[in-house]
């Protein structure tokens, strides 16, 4: 008798170590489960850090082109901005020069008015050979200045 409950209790023992193997099957299949799930998920992940560095060094290219776009672009706006106070400094020249003139003729003007002015009423007034010479010189000067302002401004 003590021969049965010896082998009673081994079977028992067996299977309590048959269900514990059984469980033990199942966590390891759910693990073997999951391990398929993360080398799927790492081959994402290096999937997407191989794309994001592919994007990192067309950023890199894009941006090294782009400032060698934007110091060309500076360097021309430079440029442009000095010919541009050239340009005005230029204009200011001859519109000084157009002042000048516009004065000298208004003054030449206001000479001949003047003589006019003392031929109707009769009255006697300077009217030698070097008042005309000045104001014909004067007039000359004008022409002058106003042919090399229209070469300056071709």
């Amino acid at each position: 008798m003590l021969g049965l409950i010896i082998e009673s209790l081994v079977i028992a023992l067996l299977l309590l170590t048959l269900a514990y193997c059984v469980l033990l099957n199942r966590s390891l299949a759910r693990l073997r489960n999951g391990e398929q799930a993360m080398r799927h998920t790492i081959s994402e992940l290096l999937a997407a850090t191989d794309q994001a560095q592919r994007a990192i060094i067309e950023l890199k290219q894009v941006s090294s082109e782009t400032d060698k776009r934007l110091g060309l672009k500076l360097k021309q706006g430079d440029t442009l901005a000095r010919r541009l106070a050239d340009q005005i400094g230029a204009g200011e020249t001859v519109i000084d020069r157009v002042t000048r003139i516009v004065s000298a003729a208004r003054s030449d003007a206001g000479v001949a008015d003047d003589l006019m002015d003392h031929r109707s009423t009769g009255e006697a007034h300077d009217v030698s050979p070097s008042s005309y010479r000045r104001t014909s010189s004067s007039t000359l000067d004008l022409a002058r200045d106003l042919k090399a302002l229209a070469g300056d401004i071709r």
